[in-house]
């Protein structure tokens, strides 16, 4: 049997969702995977995840992953004292996965606004593209500003731009979003 080193990315990701599926967990993928459900893929070998659980059913969940091989990552969460409350890191051999619990009330709808999608030969519980975007404007983030812009291109007219102004506006991200808004327009044409 090979060692929990050499678990290949997908093998993860499956043991997770079976995980969740067996435990009733309330989830959707963030993250690189759920904006390559939308549309726009980059690389990643990280796992995010949003799960709906209080104390005492993250406590069960982190047992039943344990057993699946996932431990949590203890240096991680000693550096980021501030985060442990929300944010739980655990490794799979050397794949990341973060579970991060709601912080806000935007967090707990997007958890509740979900879709399903078909990601690597399964059907996940997937953020939507407008409720990632709110996500990555909170986090601010260099690489979140582009995935912000290719959830822009790719959902195009599709997306709900009256909930995204709604939501950032309420979140104290309105410029940012009018900034990406902005800057995923293709030049106008000279003539």
């Amino acid at each position: 049997m090979p060692s929990t080193r050499d678990v290949p990315f997908s093998d993860s990701f499956h043991s997770l969702l079976t995980c969740f599926l067996r435990q009733r967990v309330r989830y959707c993928l963030i993250g690189a995977l759920a904006v390559a459900a939308w549309g726009t893929s980059r690389a990643t070998q990280d796992i995010d995840c949003l799960v709906l659980l209080g104390k005492r059913e993250l406590a069960r969940l982190l047992a039943a992953l344990n057993r699946r091989g996932f431990t949590v990552d203890a240096g991680w969460a000693e550096h980021n004292p501030l985060l442990r409350e929300h944010w739980v890191r655990l490794r799979r051999g050397g794949i990341p996965v973060d579970l991060l619990r709601p912080r806000d009330l935007h967090d707990r709808q997007t958890v509740t606004r979900r879709r399903v999608k078909v990601l690597q030969r399964q059907r996940i519980w997937v953020a939507r593209p407008e409720d990632l975007i709110i996500m990555k404007l909170k986090a601010g983030r260099h690489r979140d500003f582009d995935d912000i812009l290719s959830l822009i291109v790719e959902q195009g007219s599709r997306l709900d731009q009256r909930y995204l102004r709604r939501w950032a506006k309420r979140l104290g991200v309105w410029q940012e979003l009018m900034y990406c808004l902005t800057q995923s327009k293709p030049p106008a044409q000279g003539r």
